[in-house]
């Protein structure tokens, strides 16, 4: 029941609603009706859940030019996490003609020939959405008859697998979208073409951010408007007389605070834990409640739990029995490692969490990966951390973070990093990685921005190290930023982040020389530095007129 929702939740996302996607329906559009290739292409959209892979095909399925060139010899199949071979014929089939109880008894060979004579001489388009099983497509494939008249399949994964090794055309991997299109998106959604209310823009706009170009997220933020309550406190006399039993089917609850007081919990989240049980999104500001009361698990229904500028001791381990919970931001400081409770919760995409926090050991019986976590923000490291990194396979966006110990030999927590970049190598879809605290380096080859930053209570206690960039490493990096880092050599060899566009060098003070090879790196545009020695910045004022990059120097 919970697949079958899902699925009417992504069809049910109208396509005047859609942004972000012209230039993808464009270009998918421009390879479906190519009259110039008449051999049966398969295309494939690759994604991770909720980045509107079923949306866009959709969108294609219903093309003014997909359905001229198809005419009426077009099917959709949702095929899903649980179809096998046999049942995926018969919905193709079901398509384009009436399936007797007889045929619908036949096994598999004789279903592929039926689906084959079908489609004889015929110029088809299927649709596979949300194909899963290598294997059922491999098979499933076969049934697909080439009469080189220009028929084309479209299939949606989250597999990279799944897509054809032996088509020309390549999978097309669907981006996530930016904060623009974003925020379009839940405006959309909660206002239905109505201006946004201007007490709503920033709150608004941070909760788009915190669904981290998720198309699916937005969705589930952006509930109708009638289903939303954004509440702005005056004070304190009008929150206590608020009544949240009056709003029994609200969805969205915005709870922030724009003035110096404080209220208990008990005048916050238990009355909204105890009346408005429906509610799907609830964003507060921490800095108005001094606990997260365990009544919180009874909000059923949640996906999105965002609390910022709080302090907790712990969470309550009833969170994680929120069985639709996909995203938990907590721009809050949690001083206890998280509720063991956190490895049950299959459904995660995004946990975003602020310094100190710490994961929980991995429980000895945990089965299959965390395989729709997409997100993993302000994880400490630790000497469970390579673990967890190698239970999150689909990880697009990973932020760590180093904190060295008075009591601790530095040695030990850098063995634990080198563990964890071990396994963040093997992160198949990780576009950004984050690290805070000292230079890690990786041959990763799908990083493209990497920002290390400091942070002051910890550097000033770490000894000035050296760094070292070998041939090969970082080949698709764009942008590198560090600050505040205790650098004191940085030496590269030629052939080290060979597509570096941008560098960025903030309050390194112990840095003096950057490296010859970085001047070699013939996709370099910018270099800017700023709080820097006097040695570095005399080097870089010398190269200015000469160089075919731009320097900036900031004194």
């Amino acid at each position: 029941m919970a697949e079958q929702e899902l699925h009417r939740r992504r069809r049910n996302v109208e396509e005047d609603d859609v942004v972000g996607f012209a230039n993808d329906t464009t270009t998918l559009v421009k390879l479906l009706t190519d009259q110039g290739n008449m051999d049966l292409e398969v295309v494939s959209i690759i994604g991770m859940g909720g980045l509107g892979k079923t949306t866009l095909a959709r969108k294609i399925y219903n093309n003014t030019l997909v359905k001229d060139r198809f005419k009426d010899c077009c099917a959709w199949v949702d095929v899903s996490q649980r179809s096998q071979t046999k049942g995926v014929l018969l919905d193709i089939l079901n398509c384009f003609t009436t399936v007797s109880d007889r045929i619908s008894q036949r096994p598999v060979e004789e279903l592929k020939v039926e689906l084959g004579k079908c489609l004889k001489e015929k110029r088809y388009f299927v649709v596979l959405d949300d194909i899963w099983d290598t294997q059922v497509w491999e098979e499933v494939r076969e049934a697909f008859p080439n009469d080189l008249n220009g028929s084309r399949i479209l299939i949606t994964s989250r597999e990279n697998g799944v897509a054809p090794y032996d088509s020309p055309t390549i999978p097309y991997f669907l981006q996530f979208l930016d904060l623009d299109s974003s925020w379009e998106l839940l405006s959309k959604k909660a206002f239905r073409g109505q201006e946004c209310p201007s007490s709503l823009v920033t709150v608004g706009k941070k909760l788009a951010e915190s669904c981290k170009g998720l198309p699916l997220s937005i969705v589930l933020l952006g509930v109708s408007k009638f289903r939303q309550l954004s509440f702005q406190y005056k004070d304190y006399q009008s929150y206590s007389n608020f009544r949240f039993d009056k709003l029994p089917s609200a969805r969205s609850l915005l709870i922030f605070n724009n003035t110096t007081h404080h209220l208990r919990t008990d005048y916050i989240l238990k009355p909204i834990c105890k009346w408005t049980k429906l509610v799907r999104v609830l964003s507060i500001d921490g800095e108005l409640i001094k606990a997260i009361p365990r009544q919180i698990g009874e909000l059923i229904f949640l996906r999105l739990l965002w609390i910022y500028r709080g302090k907790f001791e712990k969470l309550p381990s009833s969170i994680f029995k929120l069985g639709h919970l996909e995203t938990i931001h907590l721009d809050s400081k949690v001083y206890n490692q998280l509720p063991k409770g956190i490895w049950m919760m299959k459904r995660l995409r995004h946990l975003h969490v602020s310094k100190f926090t710490k994961l929980p050991d991995l429980p000895s019986s945990m089965g299959s990966p965390f395989s729709n976590l997409q997100v993993l923000s302000g994880l400490l490291v630790q000497r469970n951390t390579a673990l967890v990194i190698a239970k999150c396979p689909n990880i697009r966006k990973l932020r760590l973070m180093l904190v060295y110990n008075n009591n601790e030999e530095p040695r030990l927590r850098e063995t634990e990093m080198e563990n964890a970049m071990k396994n963040i190598g093997k992160l198949e879809y990780l576009e950004s990685f984050k690290f805070e605290s000292f230079w890690v380096g990786s041959k990763h080859s799908s990083i493209c921005v990497l920002k290390i930053t400091s942070w002051d209570e910890y550097e000033q206690d770490v000894a000035a190290y050296d760094i070292n960039v070998v041939k090969g490493e970082f080949p698709q990096l764009q942008v590198l930023e560090m600050r505040k880092l205790k650098i004191r050599i940085w030496r590269m060899e030629m052939g080290a982040m060979p597509s570096l566009q941008c560098l960025v060098i903030d309050s390194c003070h112990c840095l003096k020389y950057l490296p010859e090879e970085i001047w070699c790196i013939t996709t370099l545009q910018l270099v800017e530095v700023s709080n820097i020695s006097y040695d570095l910045k005399n080097m870089l004022e010398q190269l200015q007129e000469n160089s075919r990059c731009k320097i900036s120097v900031k004194w």
